[in-house]
């Protein structure tokens, strides 16, 4: 799902309400006759399972909830619940307008990490892990990196600068 179907104030349902202030609670619609069935199945299954000390995979922990990213009127593919007097999904502008930001971030992401593997390289420590700090190139900062060199080659790194950089592979 891409966030051009999502609500603009939708900030995901780990928060108990949008950024609207509504609870996600209050504008799910009811459950259907076949998510209620679904709900009931999961949670015989859950009974007849034996003690796990992970728990069960089949668990329900908050039953009023299941099935919820069906139920809130956040996403297109939801159809028009009209549920939320302030759903709104974003303009060709805003979309247009976010695509943008998020090429420039990903540039200045590429940019840190050349920069990061440049200085690895330098050190001979490919296939090493290791960590440390580096001028950022994007701000000048100072860019705070660890590399998993001896098992994935992944980057983690975050600059020191508020808004500049910061990512996980």
């Amino acid at each position: 799902m891409m966030k051009d179907e999502w609500c603009v104030h939708y900030n995901g349902t780990v928060n108990d309400r949008c950024k609207a202030d509504h609870a996600y609670a209050d504008v799910m619609r009811p459950m259907t006759n076949t998510e209620v069935e679904a709900l009931a199945e999961r949670q015989r299954i859950a009974s007849e399972e034996p003690p796990s000390r992970y728990g069960s995979s089949y668990a329900v922990p908050n039953p009023e909830l299941f099935g919820q990213l069906n139920r809130v009127p956040c996403f297109l593919r939801n159809g028009d619940l009209r549920t939320c007097a302030d759903c709104r999904f974003p303009t060709p502008e805003e979309i247009a307008e976010r695509e943008q930001r998020l090429r420039e971030y990903v540039a200045k992401v590429g940019n840190a990490r050349h920069a990061i593997m440049e200085h690895i390289k330098a050190q001979g420590l490919l296939k090493r892990d290791c960590s440390g700090v580096i001028r950022c190139p994007v701000c000048g900062g100072k860019l705070h990196y660890g590399r998993a060199g001896s098992y994935n080659g992944h980057v983690h790194a975050e600059c020191e600068t508020a808004g500049c950089v910061s990512w996980l592979e």
